[in-house]
């Protein structure tokens, strides 16, 4: 039978986990899209808005999602070993 992700239950990470996967995923967006937005951009104000605007949407709605996903996952097999 197939699962879906929907299927697997939630395990929170705890705070720390948390804290620490956020950074790694925050690292690389912060270093990248504020200068390549500021190559289309000249005005400093905008530059941090649309990179905040853009960064915050990948963080919440993606790249959060996706570790604690798969955090999930590879718990759920370790336990069924």
């Amino acid at each position: 039978m197939k699962t879906r992700l929907t299927d697997t239950p939630q395990i929170r990470p705890n705070r720390h986990l948390s804290a620490l996967l956020t950074f790694f995923a925050l690292l690389p967006l912060v270093y990248f899209i504020p200068p390549w937005v500021a190559a289309y951009v000249d005005s400093h104000w905008w530059v941090t808005v649309i990179s905040v605007g853009l960064i915050v949407p990948m963080i919440s709605y993606v790249l959060l999602p996706a570790m604690f996903t798969a955090i999930s996952l590879v718990s759920t097999s370790r336990e069924a070993e």
